[in-house]
């Protein structure tokens, strides 16, 4: 485009001055050649269409690489896509196995509560409904600390707790019994 600019520049001060010639002629009654300013308008007209069709050709560019860049991202999307749905499908998996081992585990903690008592023993708050429901939703509470968003997460609040590796060792260790030797401590 700068020698387009730079033709355009010569061309024009090339056309001043022959219009200055031809109104000269003009008062001074002398013929005057109309040739050499039709071949410079025409060629200015040619510049001027060369820089339309340049100005298109650089809108279809930028129109392939914004359809490029589209069609790329609307691919990455559908690709994020599915592996989202993906993980909201073994989220709802886990979410309801999660569901089903606490209900398990509440009828556990109260068949044991109940033969803890026909025993004669003293219930552990690990056995009794308010303990038992503490201990596990701390536990569960941890994992959701992988979040990184301070103790809520929509419409979920908990108390933030350090992370627990293994739940078993811990529910062992509030019950204070080793399993191994199945000895009180």
């Amino acid at each position: 485009m700068p020698e387009i600019i730079a033709r355009r520049e010569s061309l024009t001060s090339q056309l001043q001055t022959l219009e200055r010639e031809q109104g000269a002629a003009l008062l001074d009654d002398k013929p005057f050649d109309m040739a050499p300013v039709n071949a410079v308008r025409d060629e200015l007209d040619a510049l001027d269409h060369a820089e339309a069709e340049a100005s298109r050709r650089d809108r279809a560019a930028d129109a392939d690489a914004h359809a490029q860049a589209t069609a790329q991202a609307t691919k990455e999307l559908e690709t994020r896509l599915v592996d989202y749905l993906g993980a909201i499908k073994a989220a709802q998996g886990h979410a309801t196995g999660l569901a089903d081992q606490m209900v398990r585990i509440e009828g556990l903690r109260g068949d044991m509560e109940i033969l803890t008592r026909r025993l004669g023993g003293s219930v552990p708050d690990i056995l009794n409904a308010n303990g038992s429901r503490t201990i596990l939703s701390r536990l569960i509470a941890s994992q959701f600390n992988r979040f990184g968003v301070g103790s809520e997460f929509g419409i979920i609040d908990w108390m933030s707790t350090p992370p627990v590796a293994d739940w078993q060792a811990a529910i062992v260790k509030k019950f204070g019994v080793n399993l191994e030797t199945k000895e009180t401590q």
